[in-house]
Parts: C-alpha cells; structure tokens; sequence
C-alpha cells in the first residue's frame, strides 16, 4: 500500500464537482478533518468548495465527533458548542419537500 498522505495531486484544469474554470482551490482527497492531507491542487471551485466544507464540518461535528475525541484529532478552530454549520439548511433546502 502506498502512502499518499502529504502528497499533491495535479488538477484538471475544472472543477471536479461541477466542471467550472473559475479560480480553483485545492481539494483534499481525503476530509481534512479525518486527518487527510493530500490533495488535488485547483480542483474545486468556490461554490462547491463551499457545499463541501459545509458537509466535511457537519460531519466532523455530528457524525465522526466521538471518533475524533477518541482518537486525540485537532480542530482547526476552538468550539463554540452546538453549532451545525450551513450544512443543515442546505440539507433541508435541497431534500425537504414540504410535507411532514
């Protein structure tokens, strides 16, 4: 097995979500707050970079939160407490249909 950790990856000139050229930012193959480090270099675009943060900062918080105290993983901020993020309205903006 190979250890890519720490290692960069070229991008593809687009975004790999949604295919856009805009400025790009690097893209961790693995969620940074699992500890991943390698990444693919100018891989997202703003507006997916940010739907994936959202998503990597849920799920560090409400998901994989017991592992990562568990285990000793650092934050990259200090908690504020109870906080979800932006993840839980889009969640519902993008699955909620209207009716209970």
């Amino acid at each position: 097995m190979v250890d890519i950790q720490g290692a960069k990856f070229p991008g593809y000139g687009r975004c790999i979500y949604c295919g856009a050229t805009n400025p790009l930012k690097d893209e961790h193959i693995i969620p940074f707050s699992l500890v991943g480090k390698a990444v693919i270099a100018a891989a997202s675009c703003g507006d997916c970079e940010k739907i994936t943060s959202d998503l990597d900062g849920y799920l560090a918080r409400q998901i994989f939160r017991e592992y990562r105290a568990h285990v000793g993983m650092k934050s990259r901020r200090t908690h504020t407490g109870g906080e979800t993020g932006g993840f839980d309205a889009l969640f519902v903006g993008l699955f909620w249909t209207g009716t209970d």
